[in-house]
């Protein structure tokens, strides 16, 4: 849930109007990628009865791990691709938004993650709301 803030507040500094449609696709995107990522990064952090802090690091690899097999599969199949480009520019925010939302999802007490999910989606639609209005 923690991923839906940083989209969320990126796509309120989009200037001009947006549609509730692409809202809803970059949130979602967002959402499901940084979630994927650094859910699977906490999930390894668990099974491997490492602390807390290790799941940062398991995301950063993760992503890493992603972004080269972009990279290569990009570069093999067209390598004049605009895409490798995206790629280079996109992928250190990506990483660190990953890292940042893994850290403080693992870092979150347990007895307070039911209240910090439930502020984030609220927080998550009021700034949507904001930004189908302004």
């Amino acid at each position: 849930m923690l991923a839906l803030l940083p989209a969320s507040i990126a796509i309120l500094m989009v200037p001009g109007r947006l549609e509730l449609l692409s809202i809803v696709g970059v949130v979602g995107l967002w959402f499901l990628g940084a979630g994927t990522l650094g859910g699977t990064a906490i999930a390894l952090q668990h099974a491997l009865r490492q602390p807390r802090v290790v799941a940062p690091l398991f995301a950063a690899g993760i992503v890493l791990l992603v972004g080269a097999i972009l990279w290569v599969s990009i570069g093999l199949l067209d390598p004049i691709s605009p895409g490798l480009y995206t790629l280079a520019v996109s992928g250190p925010f990506v990483l660190t938004l990953v890292v940042v939302v893994t850290s403080a999802a693992a870092l979150i007490p347990s007895r307070y993650r039911k209240g910090v999910s439930t502020l984030a989606v609220v927080v998550s639609a009021v700034i949507a709301i904001l930004s189908i209005f302004t």
